[in-house]
């Protein structure tokens, strides 16, 4: 639509995850370098946790996007109780059998699967997302899981990423062996005003675009209506083209994003709480 009268080759501002636009501000930066060095040491847990649309997938994904072939990696998403046992998950995760299998089989055949790996010399990583949604016996079978890594024999390598409300269900004095286990805690923080405008103008320049077509105060603007969270930041700018296209207006200005908020707020998926 607007990619044309940009002198853009792509989309700048797509919602999903995408490794060619990774921007990394001051912290997502200093969260990256931190969960990096915990992966190639073999921490037993990295726990990571920020707002929705923050980038953590994101960061996981440029981590293992970099991993030797001699890494496995098994991805769980579907973290709620309704949607089977947390071991069903985990062993679907890495192609494993498990239906009509006993919870002590399904334990079995991962803890045959870790050693056979471990004397292969192959890492296993196992990544639970959404966190947050795990229950406490969920969290429990994690920590019975985590103690197949025996004395310095790292087996099983274990990053939780959630929202916030999962460092604190991690702090619960029933889970205090499980939290003392990781490696710390990785909180992914919403971009500042300054790292905005280079998040924007980087995605730009990304998709081909060299000249500032987002003004400085259009910046502001979305900073304040953001808060500094990349997926709104992606939303309200994808929104801003499309309108500044439409008005024939080379450049994304107050005006132009006037409009952009007044039609955001009247779909409601804007935090208006701006920030001052």
């Amino acid at each position: 639509m607007y990619q044309e009268f940009f002198s853009l080759n792509c989309q700048p501002f797509e919602l999903l995850p995408d490794a060619r636009f990774l921007y990394l501000g001051k912290n997502h930066d200093a969260a990256l370098t931190s969960m990096r060095y915990g992966v190639e040491t073999g921490a037993g847990f990295i726990v990571i946790t920020g707002e929705i649309g923050t980038g953590k997938t994101t960061l996981i994904r440029n981590i293992l996007g970099g991993l030797p072939q001699h890494y496995i990696v098994g991805l769980v998403t579907n973290t709620h109780p309704d949607f089977g046992s947390l071991l069903e998950w985990i062993l679907l995760s890495f192609s494993l059998e498990y239906k009509g299998m006993t919870e002590m089989e399904r334990y079995e055949a991962l803890s045959n699967f870790l050693i056979e790996n471990y004397a292969k010399g192959r890492r296993v990583i196992l990544i639970v997302d959404e966190a947050q949604n795990l229950d406490l016996e969920s969290l429990e079978k994690l920590r019975v899981i985590s103690n197949l890594n025996a004395d310095h024999h790292r087996i099983l390598q274990v990053i939780l990423s959630g929202q916030p409300e999962l460092l604190d269900m991690l702090r619960q004095p029933s889970l205090r062996q499980f939290a003392q286990r990781g490696a710390g805690g990785f909180q992914i923080k919403p971009l500042t005003l300054e790292d905005t405008g280079n998040y924007i103008r980087h995605r730009m320049k990304i998709a081909g675009c060299t000249n500032d077509v987002f003004t400085a105060h259009a910046i502001k603007m979305i900073y304040q209506h953001t808060t500094g969270v990349p997926r709104l930041i992606n939303m309200i700018c994808h929104n801003a083209l499309v309108l500044a296209y439409a008005d024939n207006k080379a450049q994304v200005d107050e005006k132009v994003m006037d409009s952009v908020v007044q039609v955001t707020r009247d779909i409601a998926v804007l935090p208006f709480d701006t920030v001052n």
